[in-house]
C-alpha cells in the first residue's frame, strides 16, 4: 500500500494514487471476477473436503480422551449408525456406563474465528449430557486455550438432552467470544439431531430394504422435514408439517420411491414378554405403510417367530397413513395379540403407534433455535463499520482532536474490547466454512465494509480509518524523529554510520521483509487447498489485541511490527501487512494493469476448482 492507514487529513482528491497511470479499461473488473472465482473455488474445495470427511470412517475418540470425562471407562466401542459418530463406553467389568458422541463431522461447517471444532459429549442412559471435552480445534491457539480453561462455559451444557433442541442461552467466553459461541452452536446442532438408542443403534441397511422392495437402489440421508404428512400425496419435496426422521428411498435413476423408518431410534422401551422389539417400516410417496418387518428383538425368540409368521396381524397396519397409525386405538380397532405371543405382539402394535406419534412430533422438537448474537461488542463493531464510511468522506478528519478521538475509539472498541480485527486467519477461516453472520453480525458487517467498499469506491476504509493497529502506528509516527535521533546519537553501531547510511540500512531491512506479506498469502492459499493447518494468526499481530489471552506468538509479531514502524513511519501498514495487501487488491480503479498478482490469483482459482470438481 502507498497510502497511510487510519487517517489521512488531506482531501481525497490530493491523495497519492496507488494505481498505475496507464492501464486497460475493464482490467479492474476482470481482477474482481478472478478474485471471486478464486474465493468460490477455495470454498467449494473446502466443502468437498468436508463432505469427504463425512463419508469417511470417523476415527473413534481415544480412550484417554473419554477417561477425561469418565475415569471408569475401560473400553470404547463404535456404534453402527447413520446419525453421526457415536460410541458405547464400558467399564472394566464390561458394564455399559453410557454413550459418547462427537460433534464432528456434523458441526464441521460451523466456523469460529478461523476454524471448526470437535467436541466429545458424554451421555448417561437417559441421553443427557454429563460432561464435555474439546478434543480438536482448528481455531486460533490462544482463543482455544482460553475457552478450554473456562470451566463455567462447559458446565452450561450439562443436563441438555439428545434429540431435543435447547433454547438455553449460552454465554460465550470473554475475549474468545466467537470461538466459544461456535463451539456452543456445534454442540447444540449435534444434540438437536435424532436421539440415539443404546438398545437398537444399528442403521437401516440397503439389503434389508431390497428384501422387501427390490426396486430400491439407494437410501437417502435421514430427513428432518422431507416426508409427506397426513397421507397427502407428495413428490418427495420438503413440505410444511412434514414428519421428521425418515429416510428417502430411490431407484436406479435417482427417482424417489418412498420412505423408510426404523422404530428403534424413537421407541425402544415398549416391553413385551421379556423386552422391546424394533421394526422396519416402509411407506410409499403418499405416506401409506406398505411393508413392515421385525428387525431385532430382546423378547423370547419363539414368541417373536410367531409374530413374524402371523400375516393377518400385519395387515391390520398396512394401508394406513402416518396420522392414522399415530392415532391407532388398539381396543377400538380390535387389534388383538397373536395367539401364543400376546404380550410380544401387543408390544409391537404399541411400538408402531408410539413411533408414529413421536415422528410426527419430532419436527418441532429437533429444530434448533438459531439465535443472533447482537451483543454490545457486536453492536459497537457494526456501528463503527458504518460510521467509518461516513468518517472517511468527512472534512472533520482535518481536525486533530476529532481525528485522535476517532482513533482512540477504534483502538479501544474494535481492538481492546471486541477484538474484532480483520485478519488472514479470519478471511481464510470464513472462506473455508462460510461467514457466521448470526454468531458475529458486527464483525461480518465490518468485513463486508472492508472488502466491498474499496470495490465501490477508491477508498480502503478499514485500513485507512478503522484498523486499531494502524492507529497505534499513527501514534508512533510522532515519535519516529525522536527515536531515530537517539539511536543515531547513542548506538555504537549507528555512530559509525553516516545518517544517510542509517536511513539506507532501515530501508534495506524493510525491503528485505517486503516479501513476507506475499509469503503469508501463499501460506493462506495452501492452508485452504490442503489439510495443512499452520496457525495463520501467528503470521500477523492482530491476535495480540485479544489481551485476555496473554502472551502469544502474535504478541511478539505485534511488538516487532510496532518497533519497525517506530523506525520507519507506518512501515508495517505500507509494506508488510498481508491483510492490507489483500484488501487493497480490490480497490476500485478503472486504469489498473494486470500483472503477476492477477496471474497468481488465476492459478489459485484453477487449482481450487480442479480439486473441487475432480
Amino acid at each position: 500500500m502507498e497510502h497511510l492507514p487510519i487517517l489521512n487529513s488531506a482531501p481525497i482528491s490530493s491523495r497519492t494514487r496507488s494505481v498505475a497511470s496507464r492501464g486497460r479499461p475493464g482490467a479492474f473488473w476482470l481482477r474482481i471476477a478472478l478474485l471471486i472465482l478464486a474465493i468460490w473455488g477455495l470454498h467449494a474445495t473446502s466443502q468437498r473436503n468436508l463432505e469427504r470427511a463425512r463419508l469417511a470412517e470417523i476415527e473413534p475418540p481415544s480412550l484417554a480422551s473419554v477417561q477425561r470425562v469418565m475415569p471408569v471407562a475401560a473400553r470404547v466401542e463404535a456404534v453402527a449408525s447413520r446419525d453421526g459418530a457415536s460410541y458405547r463406553v464400558y467399564d472394566a467389568n464390561d458394564k455399559l456406563r453410557g454413550m459418547v458422541i462427537t460433534t464432528a463431522p456434523e458441526a464441521d461447517s460451523i466456523v469460529g474465528y478461523s476454524g471448526s471444532h470437535n467436541v466429545l459429549l458424554l451421555l448417561d442412559e437417559q441421553q443427557q449430557v454429563l460432561a464435555t471435552a474439546l478434543i480438536r480445534s482448528n481455531d486460533t491457539t490462544e482463543h482455544v486455550a482460553q475457552v478450554v480453561g473456562d470451566d463455567e462455559f462447559w458446565r452450561q451444557f450439562n443436563g441438555m438432552s439428545m434429540g431435543e433442541a435447547s433454547d438455553r442461552q449460552i454465554d460465550g467466553v470473554s475475549g474468545a467470544t466467537l470461538t466459544s459461541l461456535s463451539i456452543a452452536e456445534g454442540i447444540q446442532l449435534r444434540l438437536s439431531g435424532r436421539k440415539l438408542s443404546l438398545r437398537f443403534p444399528n442403521a437401516i441397511r440397503l439389503e434389508e430394504i431390497q428384501a422387501l422392495w427390490p426396486q430400491v437402489a439407494s437410501i437417502g440421508e435421514p430427513s428432518s422435514d422431507g416426508a409427506p404428512s397426513d397421507g397427502a400425496p407428495s413428490d418427495g419435496a420438503p413440505s410444511d408439517g412434514a414428519i421428521a426422521g425418515l429416510q428417502a428411498l430411490q431407484d436406479t435413476d435417482g427417482e424417489q420411491l418412498g420412505w423408510a423408518a426404523r422404530t428403534g431410534e424413537v421407541v425402544d422401551a415398549e416391553e413385551g414378554y421379556q423386552g422391546p422389539t424394533e421394526l422396519l417400516l416402509l411407506f410409499d410417496l403418499s405416506g401409506v405403510l406398505t411393508q413392515v418387518r421385525i428387525r431385532s428383538s430382546f423378547d423370547n425368540e419363539p414368541y417373536v417367530g410367531y409374530v413374524r409368521q402371523e400375516y393377518s396381524f400385519w395387515y391390520k397396519f398396512k394401508g394406513r397413513n402416518f396420522s392414522q397409525l399415530a392415532a391407532l386405538d388398539l381396543d377400538k380397532e380390535e387389534i388383538e395379540g397373536v395367539s401364543g405371543a400376546t404380550m410380544t405382539s401387543l408390544a409391537v402394535a404399541r411400538t408402531i403407534r408410539e413411533s408414529m406419534k413421536q415422528l410426527q412430533d419430532k419436527r418441532e422438537k429437533i429444530t434448533p433455535r438459531r439465535l443472533w448474537n447482537w451483543s454490545l461488542a457486536e453492536l459497537a463493531t457494526a456501528s463503527i463499520a458504518l460510521a467509518g464510511i461516513a468518517w472517511s468522506r468527512s472534512r472533520w478528519r482535518s481536525k486533530t482532536w476529532l481525528r485522535l478521538t476517532w482513533q482512540a475509539l477504534c483502538f479501544v472498541v474494535i481492538g481492546c474490547w471486541a477484538g474484532n480485527l480483520i485478519s488472514l486467519a479470519l478471511i481464510a477461516g470464513w472462506t473455508h466454512g462460510g461467514i457466521p453472520v448470526r454468531l458475529a453480525p458486527g464483525l461480518s458487517l465490518l468485513l463486508l465494509v472492508a472488502v466491498v467498499w474499496p470495490v465501490l469506491s477508491k477508498q480502503n476504509v478499514y485500513c485507512d480509518h478503522i484498523c486499531p493497529h494502524g492507529a497505534a502506528q499513527q501514534w508512533l509516527s510522532r515519535l519516529n524523529g525522536q527515536l531515530n535521533g537517539r539511536l543515531k546519537g547513542r548506538s555504537r553501531l549507528v555512530s559509525k554510520l553516516k545518517p544517510s547510511r542509517w536511513d539506507d540500512w532501515v530501508a534495506g531491512l524493510i525491503k528485505l521483509l517486503s516479501i513476507t506479506p506475499w509469503l503469508a498469502l501463499v501460506v493462506s492459499a495452501v492452508w485452504l487447498l490442503s489439510k495443512w493447518r499452520v496457525p495463520l494468526a501467528w503470521l500477523e499481530p492482530f491476535d495480540a489485541y485479544a489481551w485476555r489471552i496473554g502472551l502469544s506468538v502474535s504478541s511478539v509479531v505485534w511488538l516487532a511490527s510496532l518497533a519497525l514502524s517506530a523506525l520507519k513511519p507506518m512501515a508495517y501498514c505500507r509494506v508488510l501487512c498481508p491483510t492490507g495487501k489483500a484488501i487493497d487488491y480490490v480497490r476500485r480503479s478503472p486504469r489498473v494493469k494486470l500483472g503477476w498478482r492477477d496471474a497468481a490469483v488465476l492459478v489459485v482459482a484453477v487449482v481450487a476448482w480442479s480439486q473441487a470438481i475432480g
